[in-house]
């Protein structure tokens, strides 16, 4: 294999520099790899015969033998491809004045009810709409609305005002009007 040192050309000098070894391995590796690339072609030169005068002259003739197929079919393709373009455009053509019959027609048909006469209103009764209360089969445990039967909200009593409903309802001998319940008599 040699040493580790590769040729580095310069303009006049011819140096050499110490390769690394992963470099190095994989230099002689790819060198080995076409040495022998290179054996089995000359190997495969040396058996192939050359072409002889029949074989070439055999050769000439299928290849204008494809060249001639492949012209045949692509004139076939191209001719299926007109036909197919003549019935899309047929296809769509045919979509248009369907769209546009409809068109028509639709105009027609608007004409005609904007020409009918039309019957005075005041002659038919004016439904007017009776608001109904929504009513539910299902039982009410607690009923939505208050006693008074207003949609007022009760107001809850905060613990403050529960505090002095107790305190009025015992000391009502004690009572100080001076006294808004926030503070403690006792």
């Amino acid at each position: 294999m040699g040493d580790r040192t590769a040729p580095i050309c310069d303009e006049s000098t011819v140096a050499t520099v110490r390769l690394p070894r992963r470099q190095f391995r994989s230099q002689c590796k790819k060198a080995r790899r076409r040495q022998r690339r290179q054996k089995e072609a000359e190997a495969r030169d040396r058996q192939a015969p050359l072409p002889t005068e029949e074989e070439k002259r055999h050769q000439q003739e299928q290849a204008l033998a494809d060249q001639l197929e492949y012209e045949r079919q692509k004139a076939l393709w191209e001719e299926r491809e007109r036909q197919h373009n003549l019935i899309n455009t047929a296809r769509r053509k045919a979509l248009e004045t369907e769209q546009k019959a409809k068109e028509l027609a639709k105009q027609k048909w608007q004409a005609a009810l904007l020409s009918m006469p039309m019957i005075p209103s005041s002659s038919f009764p004016i439904e007017r709409k009776v608001e109904r209360k929504k009513t539910s089969n299902m039982k009410k445990f607690i009923g939505s609305e208050p006693l008074g039967g207003t949609n007022l909200p009760i107001p809850r009593k905060r613990y403050k005002d529960r505090l002095k409903d107790t305190r009025s309802s015992s000391n009502r001998l004690d009572h100080d009007p001076n006294n808004d319940g926030d503070t403690l008599t006792h």
